[in-house]
C-alpha cells in the first residue's frame, strides 16, 4: 500500500469537496436557501461550526479513498471511478436529500437538487480518486 499516495488522494479529494461543496451551496442554491433562511441557523452560528464541514469533507474523502483501495479499484479505468463515485452518491446523496425532505419543511426541488448535485459532485470524486490512486492521469 502506498500511504504517501492514499493520503494525498484523501487531501486532495477534501479540497476538491470543499470548492464543490461553496459551488453547490453558495452558487447554485443561494437563492432556494434564501427563500428558507427562517430555516437555517442564523450566519454566526453557522459561522462557529463551519468546522464541522472539514471534518465531513475528510471522512468522506478518506471513505471513498478507502473503498477504492480495499477493493484494489485503483488499478481500473476512470470509468470504474465514474461508477463507484455514482454509487457512492446514490447512497449517500439521496438518503441524505430524502431524509432531510421528510424532516425539515423544504421543497422538493431542493431535496432532489441535494440528491442530483450531490451525485454528480461523488462521480467527480471518484474519477479523481481512482485517477490519483492508479498514480496517471490520462485515460487508459
Amino acid at each position: 500500500m502506498n500511504w504517501k499516495r492514499i493520503a494525498i488522494t484523501v487531501v486532495a479529494l477534501t479540497v476538491l469537496m470543499a470548492v464543490l461543496e461553496t459551488i453547490i451551496n453558495q452558487l447554485l442554491l443561494s437563492e432556494i436557501y434564501g427563500s428558507l433562511s427562517d430555516l437555517w441557523r442564523p450566519a454566526p452560528d453557522l459561522g462557529a461550526k463551519a468546522y464541522i464541514f472539514i471534518v465531513i469533507y475528510v471522512a468522506t474523502a478518506a471513505s471513498i479513498t478507502g473503498i477504492f483501495t480495499a477493493f484494489e479499484l485503483k488499478h481500473t479505468t476512470w470509468a470504474t471511478g465514474a461508477v463507484v463515485g455514482a454509487w457512492f452518491g446514490v447512497l449517500a446523496r439521496f438518503f441524505y436529500g430524502y431524509t432531510n425532505y421528510i424532516v425539515l419543511p423544504i421543497p422538493h426541488l431542493l431535496a432532489f437538487l441535494w440528491f442530483a448535485l450531490g451525485a454528480i459532485e461523488c462521480v467527480v470524486l471518484g474519477i479523481v480518486a481512482q485517477r490519483m490512486l492508479a498514480g496517471r492521469s490520462t485515460s487508459q
